[in-house]
This record gives C-alpha cells, structure tokens and sequence, in this order.
C-alpha cells in the first residue's frame, strides 16, 4: 500500500478552480488531472478554505512543488518535502549513512491495519552522523529526536547506543522504495548509478562514515555490508570512474 500524498502545485490549482464560484469545479480538476487530497469537495474547502463559522484547518501549510500526505492530523510543523529532492551532498550523505548504519520504523494506524513505514532511523554516536543527520531534517522541516539505549554484545556486556529518528512518511516510504530495508537486502538504486558525481560522492562518503575503512599507510579502502548486491553497487560506482578520478 502506497502512502496518499497530495502535491502543492495541485492544492493550488483547485483552489483557483473553487475561488470561481462554478458548482462542478471538482469536475473540472477532474478533467485537467488535477488530483484532490480528499475524495470529498467540502473536506477540502473545510480544509484549504474553510467556511464562516470555521477556519481552515491547513491554510498555507502547502507550497508549490513539494509534496505532502494527503491527511495532516498536526497543523504544527508541517514538513516540506519537494517534488524532485536535489541530489546534493546532504540528500546524499543521508543515503549513504541510512545503507549503512540506518533502518525504517514501520507500523498501523490501527489494530491489525497494513503495517508501513513512518520513519527513517540511523543509529551511530558520532557528532558528524547527528551533525548531518539534523542538518537535513532541518533543511525540510521533518521531526526527529534522538534515542538513547544500550545494546547486549556477545561477551555479555551491554554497550551504549544512539539513534536518530526522522519522522516522515515520505521519507520512510521513499528510502523503503529505493533502497530497501534489512542488512542483506539494502542496494543502491540502479537509477541513481549514473547520479551526478556530487551525489555519488556523498553517498561513498555517508557509507564510508559507517561501514568502511581507510588504510593510511596501504593506500586502500574497504567497505563492509551483509548485503552482496550493495558491495557490487559499490564497485560499479568506482569501476564507471575515469582512470585517476576519484570521488573523495
């Protein structure tokens, strides 16, 4: 089950089409491809435009070019996610850092309902992942918080442990879509193999950040992943680079 969402362009464009007064205008947004957040016209005028005696509930929480989900129970912090992701380092970074270290957060909106992702979770105590991590969610306006916990190691001892919780829909539906949940089954995207050379280096250096290692005296690298399919991502990324190129 895909996650409803409803873009900015299109709550504009039915709004135009309610101001003119005509009765059918859902008809019309019909005919144009315009796609309602709401099966219902007076759920979204009570929405967007609101009536005498009530307020709209979700007036200018959506902007052109972004994309949202087509329920908001909160009208605080209302995240504003766009329609096309810029493929920039700290898109790319959080790739990387999430295949590496991260996971997805799933559950129902009620008791035996389809379970579907609603969070995107990286787990490292390092200042640059929680630096870098904040930084996007920031960008875009997406909750997150911290988890502080320990884990059991096989001595028997319990070490400390941190993870970053971003709460999104989008997100979570999106990172589950492209690259996947579980150790063994993450990868890269075959799309974004040709991305631009300012996402694939972010990405090797999110990934790095976790589960690799730079040998300073041997000049070499390695990455470390349960998943073989990410590991021969990995290769092709650096094999399609011009002999002395490198990335980071």
């Amino acid at each position: 089950m895909l996650l409803r969402t409803t873009l900015g362009s299109q709550v504009e464009a039915a709004l135009a089409l309610q101001s003119t007064g005509y009765k059918h205008w859902t008809k019309q947004a019909e005919q144009q491809g315009i796609v309602l957040p709401y099966t219902r016209s007076d759920s979204f005028v009570a929405a967007f435009v609101g009536t005498p005696a009530n307020p709209p509930t979700r007036a200018g929480q959506t902007r052109s070019s972004h994309v949202y989900p087509a329920h908001i129970t909160k009208a605080d912090n209302v995240q504003h996610i766009p329609e096309r992701i810029p493929l920039d380092e700290d898109f790319s970074w959080l790739v990387g850092a999430y295949l590496s270290e991260g996971c997805i957060a799933t559950g129902a909106s009620k008791k035996g309902g389809k379970q579907r992702p609603y969070a995107v979770l990286v787990s490292n105590m390092s200042d640059v992942f929680k630096e870098r991590f904040t930084r996007f969610c920031d960008k875009y306006n997406i909750g997150f918080h911290l988890d502080s916990s320990t884990r059991l190691l096989p001595s028997g001892k319990r070490a400390p442990t941190v993870s970053l919780r971003m709460h999104s829909l989008q997100m979570g539906e999106l990172f589950t879509r492209m690259f996947g949940t579980g150790a063994t089954v993450k990868r890269i995207d075959p799309v974004l193999l040709g991305a631009p050379d300012i996402f694939l280096s972010g990405l090797l250096d999110g990934y790095w950040s976790g589960d690799g290692s730079v040998s300073t005296d041997s000049n070499y690298m390695m990455a470390y992943s349960a998943s073989n399919s990410m590991l021969q991502d990995i290769q092709q990324i650096g094999r399609h680079r011009p002999p002395g190129q490198v990335l980071f």
